[in-house]
């Protein structure tokens, strides 16, 4: 007996779809991209789709404070410029506690009294498709489409499919015909922002922090998920940077002791270390960051705090190197260590 998975809701709307719509509509493609993407999630999730050992696109993400009591992950998937010839791409994203998709592929189990009763159904954190037109008039080497999704703290499996958009008119891409589905798994351990203890997002390596005048609208904010508040962050595409460019980290900081004004008492350090063979060496430093009641504006915003630093490239040659970076809650008496790694090359 073949394991039983109940469809998603987006599948069970692609399948209930009336026949008698007619084709080529903008309606009709759009379930048609959306129905093949989500077939492709789920053969995976049930195993019935091999990846490739090769990629076929790459991920990134990181963690940021969500609401009420959930993690906020912003990600990005990269995709080769040369294997995309088409214009618009659809992306279909599952989320689901990592282990549910070894029940959804597991056999058929039986009760005490002798009844078959089919594996239950797997449980799904977040599902979503987006429909993507491609920047195509910039001359980076490959697209990078950014999206979020917010799950309470936990291990789980990644599930992201793309593919061309159907009714472009363009010609299939160097992976194969235009209905070529592309996918990647990807296992990610959602950690927890809300414990109350001292704690920090990622440390995001930023290409540009702007300050915005308003926040974004809702359909802005999906296509923009680095983007909190007011402050939009556009992160660095890699981790490799010229000596003519600056090192720019931002991340939030949680739970730091407030004093009976609510304001913190915390100091930031930030290292430099050239990574070797034999051992990370010490290469320079910056000055401490600050936050006190004598550092900050009276009444502004404690929890979280925005804190991070730029810094000029020029001294330093050629190589790999590690940014090391200490929080210490100067009234709390705790204390926490981050690091994020990069490389200097000529270019």
């Amino acid at each position: 007996m073949k394991p039983h998975i109940v469809p998603s809701t987006l599948l069970v709307a692609c399948l209930v779809a009336s026949p008698g719509v007619a084709q080529g509509t903008a309606a009709t493609t759009r379930l048609e991209d959306a129905q093949s993407l989500v077939r492709a999630v789920f053969a995976a999730v049930q195993g019935r789709r091999d990846e490739s050992t090769e990629r076929p696109f790459s991920w990134s993400h990181d963690f940021f404070r969500g609401q009420a009591g959930t993690t906020y992950v912003p990600f990005t998937v990269t995709i080769d410029r040369a294997s995309v010839s088409t214009s618009a791409l659809a992306m279909h994203v599952v989320v689901m506690p990592h282990g549910d998709a070894a029940v959804v592929s597991s056999a058929p189990t039986a009760t005490n009294t002798g009844e078959i009763q089919p594996p239950r159904p797997p449980e799904i954190a977040f599902e979503n498709t987006y429909f993507i037109a491609l920047d195509t008039a910039r001359t980076s080497d490959a697209y990078r489409v950014s999206r979020a999704f917010s799950v309470s703290p936990g291990r789980y499996d990644v599930y992201v499919a793309v593919r061309a958009r159907g009714g472009t008119g363009e010609p299939p891409g160097a992976g194969g015909a235009a209905a070529t589905v592309r996918l990647i798994t990807q296992a990610i351990f959602v950690p927890d922002l809300w414990s109350g203890d001292l704690s920090t997002s990622t440390l995001v390596l930023a290409q540009a922090v702007e300050a915005l005048a308003a926040p974004l609208s809702a359909e802005q904010q999906d296509a923009n998920p680095y983007t909190l508040g007011t402050t939009r962050i556009v992160p660095a595409p890699d981790t490799d940077f010229a000596p003519s460019e600056e090192l720019a980290v931002i991340f939030l900081v949680y739970h730091a002791t407030l004093d009976t004004e609510g304001q913190p008492d915390l100091t930031v350090d930030y290292a430099f270390f050239q990574r070797r063979a034999d051992g990370d060496a010490f290469f320079n430093q910056t000055p401490p960051q600050q936050f006190s009641p004598q550092t900050r504006p009276v009444g502004s915003v404690a929890d979280p705090l925005v804190a991070g630093q730029a810094m000029s490239l020029q001294a330093f040659p050629p190589g790999a190197y590690r940014l090391a970076i200490t929080v210490t809650d100067n009234s709390g008496s705790a204390a926490l260590n981050r690091h994020v790694d990069f490389t200097v090359v000529d270019r």
